[in-house]
């Protein structure tokens, strides 16, 4: 994907970030308000089968977060290789849709896993989960702190300067 300014590239990736953000937490919320408000029971009938899924699932949706967050942080290694702040921004962009798609994942788990057995459990982690989101938030000032970049690169991002700007030095690595 090509950016047209490391601003341009902002709110793409915040487009991205939050439309992963809204959609689970809109059958989220329905969910905890039907569970609030009208008793709903759980989908699944077998009691055997809620209590398996009660310990399963969270630690099926954990591991995806936490995989994807590792994920996250080895392919920031080879984003940092890049030469231009370009390269670097859109190999920084395609590292976070993978790491916002392993957070999907286990978004999607603990929303079905509240569906599917009412477990308050769920509640919990998916909270948990929308503080880790809260961290990883694309922000200039965390892309900033991932990514090794020059002064002149981080001025450009930080004060919304163009690509021009930043290749306008000689690279010098901090």
């Amino acid at each position: 994907m090509s950016f047209k300014s490391p601003e341009n590239f902002h709110n793409k990736l915040g487009f991205v970030f939050h439309a992963m953000l809204a959609l689970p937490l809109a059958a989220f919320v329905y969910l905890f308000l039907e569970l609030r408000h009208r008793e709903l029971q759980p989908a699944l009938d077998d009691n055997a089968v809620i209590f398996i899924l009660t310990y399963l699932l969270p630690v099926l949706g954990a591991s995806a977060v936490i995989g994807g967050y590792f994920k996250f942080k080895k392919d920031l290694k080879g984003v940092n290789q890049q030469e231009s702040l370009r390269d670097k921004l859109e190999a920084y962009y395609a590292a976070s849709l993978k790491l916002y798609g392993f957070i999907e994942l286990g978004s999607l788990i603990f929303v079905g896993g509240l569906y599917l057995t009412t477990s308050a459990a769920f509640i919990l982690f998916y909270v948990l989960l929308l503080f880790f989101m809260s961290l990883n938030r694309p922000t200039p000032q965390k892309y900033v702190n991932d990514l090794r970049l020059t002064e002149k690169e981080r001025e450009v991002i930080l004060y919304k300067g163009s690509f021009e700007e930043a290749e306008s030095t000689s690279p010098e690595k901090n």
